[in-house]
């Protein structure tokens, strides 16, 4: 079935997701169909074949009954074209519910990728522009003042804000992902740095174990770096004040196990293992920070299966709530 009727040319790319959902659609109420008639014609032959048994056929006519005779092999063939019939009509009919079916999922591509475009042409012009102002700012102040170094720091958020965006418009119009690796050490370091911002004026303190020996990981810094964002952000989130949230690292063969834990009421109001679903979030009472919409914890959970990797919840609490992600180790790069 052809569907790129459906299809505007920004959306081109998606039209092999649109034509495999109708064809399996399709398939999927064709087989129905003919299901359905296979079982019809099985019904009405067990019929036929019940009406000619020995006592059937010397039973007396009641008044008003009409006896027919039926040749066993003509009532076979005629059942064989019925089936036969109705298979290509069913075909035809799951065609076009398919192709009606599917016009709603080609209409949220195509929206879909116009955000994109949108919102990627939107972002690199207002970051472009911030970069430049800070390149100047950084012009105007000599490398070792206080006011240099966070200027460096800020232009490094603009660098990382830019390739989050570029990895995000990747992660939507590719089915596959990028490659790369990352230095463990220096990405925990940098990370937890920047989210200090935002928990010193919380009360909230971050305590990372330093890596024992230097590891390589198999995702890009960028990957890394989101999935650590959202799991400190969420510690951060659920910590009372005067609280801690402690970050370690634990090497076990070719993989590595990073811990994120805090001091909350721990997870609360929802299943533990249904905190990566997709909007999901629990319940915590005396809540006075702002919260997210639940799309971190399914965010890591989608990146780290995406590399080989994965998340689960290790304590859910009351003391507080920890996260172990696993992550693959790029072993001839690592120290020993």
């Amino acid at each position: 079935m052809r569907v790129q009727t459906l299809l505007s040319p920004s959306v081109a790319g998606d039209e092999p997701i649109v034509r495999r959902s109708a064809q399996r659609l399709g398939h999927e109420v064709m087989v129905i169909c003919v299901a359905l008639v296979l079982l019809g014609g099985l019904v009405i032959l067990g019929f036929v074949l019940w009406q000619t048994t020995l006592d059937e056929m010397q039973r007396p006519l009641r008044p008003g009954e009409v006896e027919l005779r039926l040749d066993l092999a003509e009532l076979l063939v005629a059942l064989t074209a019925l089936a036969v019939g109705a298979a290509i009509c069913a075909d035809i009919a799951a065609r076009l519910v398919a192709r009606r079916a599917v016009r709603p999922l080609a209409d949220a591509l195509e929206r879909e990728r116009r955000f994109i475009d949108d919102a990627s042409h939107e972002l690199r012009t207002p970051l472009a522009v911030l970069d430049a102002r800070v390149q100047h700012l950084m012009a105007l102040h000599p490398v070792g003042e206080a006011q240099r170094l966070i200027l460096d720091e800020l232009r490094e958020d603009v660098r990382i804000m830019s390739a989050v965006i570029d990895d995000l418009i990747v992660t939507v119009t590719d089915s596959g992902s990028s490659a790369g690796t990352a230095d463990l050490s220096a990405v925990l370091e940098s990370t937890c740095l920047d989210l200090r911002c935002i928990a010193t004026p919380n009360g909230v303190s971050i305590d990372l174990t330093p890596v024992a020996n230097p590891m390589t990981v198999g995702l890009p810094a960028i990957e890394l770096r989101r999935c650590l964002i959202a799991l400190l952000d969420n510690a951060i989130e659920h910590s009372p004040t005067g609280g801690t949230v402690r970050v370690a690292t634990q090497r076990r063969g070719s993989v590595v196990l990073i811990t994120i834990a805090d001091e909350g009421l721990g997870i609360v109001g929802i299943d533990p293992t249904r905190v990566f679903d997709r909007g999901a979030q629990g319940d915590r009472p005396g809540r006075v920070r702002p919260t997210g919409r639940g799309i971190g914890l399914a965010l890591v959970r989608d990146v780290a299966k995406a590399y080989g990797g994965r998340i689960r919840v290790v304590d859910p609490g009351p003391g507080g709530t920890s996260f172990e992600l696993r992550l693959p180790l790029i072993v001839g790069e690592c120290g020993s």
